[in-house]
């Protein structure tokens, strides 16, 4: 995540989201992008 611009937050079996107050459509397309890879990598080992 965090090599795409994004610090994800595992705890426990949440994926916790810290994303700034004010946020376009395309940040939060971004920011779930990025975590959707991030699962599918972890899950994949």
């Amino acid at each position: 995540g965090l090599a795409n611009g994004m610090l994800l937050r595992p705890l426990g079996n949440v994926v916790y989201f810290m994303p700034p107050y004010v946020i376009t459509e395309a940040e939060i397309a971004h920011m779930t992008r990025v975590a959707w890879e991030g699962i599918q990598l972890a899950v994949s080992d």
